[in-house]
């Protein structure tokens, strides 16, 4: 398969990691992969290193920003269509909420404009036809030649002769009394929900607005993949893609070097390395220092757990434009010499902070499902999650501790009985290992994606 991929931009984050991962592993399938990205600006760090000499193709799309940018984002369509057009994909996958509209209003714009090569597609199997007509393939003319200059590829051959069932337009069909032979155009469009662009804490009319985008963009989606059940669940409370199916592919993680266990001595050179006492009990946050990901109600509870556990410490992994003002208050109330910031980790070093740590405690306010969740696990440490989004599905009793968003009571109370039990932790992070081992292996994942893929070039849903 043709696959081309459309992510707004390659910070540090787990869509990105996600998309990468992705990439990477159908690519070595064998499959002709192509991924589309804008540049990562901003604090967060860049990703671009995990492209260089992989088996597949990275393009950046300068004008893609995550800003509502007009002039930047039709500069951005344009481009997007022109490399569609020349790179002539089976599959048209985007990811996170910009690239997601861009890239499918530029994918269903061209649909049924080519074929796969020297394939024709195979009919919609539909209840009532014929057996005569039944599995006939049907091919899609090829569209105008709309080939751009000055985006450095070599224009693609065209598919030529339709001398079987030729049909013209997006909507054209073969009919059989009432029922039809629908015929799969080419590119198919798919869109993973990696986390949403609406959500209770914003502006209402922007909420609405947003709202209003993603349903017209749903209206240019074959079929959509949620890294967690509860983005299906409040994508379709919101009228978005009633009419179009849905499938969980818990986002994938790189497991082995969570899984492997790191030698102390390498664990207490990180304690060291940052200050950190080698009997204390680390309390590890994983996220960008960025509104709505909790970091205050961290630091608020821990006001209260300093002064009944002096062996308690905070390790605050990542950046942003908060990152000031969380050390101001850190300073305001005492807690100094109790919170560490690290700064930005790179992905490789991320299985030594959290096993250098004892809990993963993550108050985001929203969130797909954060992928600190199964990797803390996956390296056998108990998890304290908001009960917000996706967390649901892998945090629990027997796994580590839910809370209510914004409830620092609650955070003081779960996080005290996992620093003051040690084999509780311990109980918790063996469960948590085994809950999430299978259902987060990258082959699980694209096992999943490809079977879409698969559905709906044949015609399936």
């Amino acid at each position: 398969m043709k696959i081309v991929h459309i992510i707004t931009r390659l910070i540090l984050g787990g869509a990105q990691e996600n998309t990468l991962i992705t990439c990477k592993l159908q690519a070595e399938r064998g499959h002709e992969v192509t991924l589309i990205t804008g540049p990562a600006l901003g604090p967060e760090g860049q990703l671009f290193d995990l492209t260089k000499d992989q088996k597949y193709r990275t393009i950046v799309v300068d004008e893609m920003r995550r800003a509502i940018l007009p002039f930047k984002d039709y500069a951005s369509y344009t481009k997007v269509k022109a490399l569609l057009r020349e790179l002539q994909p089976d599959i048209v996958h985007t990811h996170s909420a910009k690239a997601g509209i861009i890239g499918r209003f530029a994918a269903w714009s061209l649909k049924g404009q080519w074929q796969s090569r020297g394939e024709a597609v195979p009919a919609l199997r539909v209840a009532g036809v014929p057996p005569a007509l039944r599995g006939q393939d049907a091919l899609v003319t090829q569209g105008p030649d709309a080939r751009e200059s000055g985006m450095g590829f070599q224009p693609m051959s065209h598919r030529q002769d339709a001398d079987a069932i030729k049909l013209r337009g997006r909507d054209a069909h073969a009919t059989q009394g009432q029922d039809a032979l629908a015929t799969v155009l080419r590119p198919v469009v798919v869109h993973s929900i990696h986390g949403l662009s609406f959500h209770p804490y914003q502006n209402p009319w922007a909420n609405r607005l947003y709202i209003a985008i993603e349903k017209a963009a749903a209206k240019r989606t074959d079929y959509f993949i949620s890294v967690a059940d509860a983005m299906t669940e409040q994508c379709r409370a919101e009228g978005i893609g009633l009419d179009k199916p849905y499938v969980t592919a818990y986002s994938a993680i790189e497991e082995e070097p969570f899984l492997t266990p790191i030698p102390p001595d390498k664990l207490l050179a990180f304690r060291r390395q940052h200050n950190i006492p080698s009997d204390a009990v680390v309390l590890v946050t994983i996220a960008r220092l960025f509104m709505l990901k909790g970091h205050e109600y961290i630091i608020e509870s821990a006001r209260e757990l300093s002064r009944r556990l002096p062996h308690a410490f905070w390790l605050f992994v990542g950046n942003g434009n908060l990152a000031d003002e969380y050390r101001e208050q850190v300073c305001h109330l005492g807690l100094t010499d109790r919170f560490r910031f690290t700064g930005l980790v790179p992905p490789d070093q991320v299985p030594l902070t959290i096993q250098a740590s004892d809990i993963l405690v993550h108050c985001s306010l929203r969130e797909g499902l954060a992928r600190t969740l199964p990797q803390a696990m996956l390296c056998g440490r108990p998890a304290i999650s908001f009960d917000v989004d996706g967390a649901r599905e892998v945090v629990n009793e027997t796994t580590g501790r839910l809370i209510e968003p914004k409830d620092v009571h609650q955070l003081v109370e779960a996080c005290a009985e996992l620093i003051a039990d040690k084999s509780l932790r311990e109980r918790l992070g063996a469960a948590g290992r085994e809950s999430v081992r299978t259902k987060f292996a990258p082959d699980t994942m694209v096992d999943t994606i490809e079977s879409v893929y698969r559905a709906l070039l044949d015609g399936r849903r």
